[in-house]
């Protein structure tokens, strides 16, 4: 039996690097290309936990302007880098924490983030003994529904939010050029069917 979980993972971390979801969107987004109107961003913070606060800063600067939140573990970073398409998808944060307990200063990261609305969610990644219950419990106490999404391990874990219904982002139908359109990008969908001459 071969295994392909890798691959799903491999696969995960090179969409979000090719959708530019790793990267600080807003910050980027108004560059056209020229060198005249590029610029770079530094998001620092005395940590990684600070550092992912100051993203969450940056990228919804906006008190409640985060439609959700999105946490996983610090110092396993790979479920962070799974849950990357999910968190753009739902347009959440995406936070680090300890595992054990709540990281100091991420409680008060999410009530600005997310605001007063109690309906907007909470996911966390991995499994129980990755973000511990504690964790979970203290997420609770803020306020607004938990979710996990967390399996046997990472490639399981990476699996299930790929697959997850709030990680697929809507993108509008492509329609091709034309029927008989000679790109060679066309899908072969689009092609016309040859017919075999008896």
């Amino acid at each position: 039996m071969i295994k392909t979980r890798p691959m799903t993972v491999a696969a995960l971390v090179a969409t979000a690097v090719a959708a530019g979801a790793v990267t600080a969107s807003p910050a980027l987004a108004a560059d056209n290309g020229s060198a005249d109107t590029a610029k770079s961003v530094r998001i620092s913070g005395a940590d990684r936990y600070a550092t992912t606060s100051q993203a969450s800063v940056e990228d919804f600067p906006a008190a409640g302007s985060a439609h959700g939140v999105v946490i996983a573990r610090g110092d396993l970073y790979v479920d962070a880098l799974a849950g990357t398409p999910l968190a753009t998808a739902k347009q959440a944060a995406l936070l680090l924490t300890d595992g054990s307990s709540l990281t100091p200063g991420v409680a008060a990261e999410i009530q600005r983030a997310l605001g007063s609305d109690t309906a907007k969610t909470i996911t966390i990644l991995g499994g129980a003994d990755t973000v511990s219950p504690q964790v979970e419990a203290q997420l609770k106490a803020l306020g607004h529904p938990v979710d996990r999404i967390g399996d046997a391990d990472r490639y399981a874990t990476a699996e299930a939010v790929a697959t997850s219904r709030s990680s697929r982002t809507p993108r509008a139908p492509w329609s091709p050029p034309g029927p008989t359109s000679p790109t060679p990008w066309s899908p072969a969908s689009t092609r016309p069917t040859p017919r075999a001459h008896c």
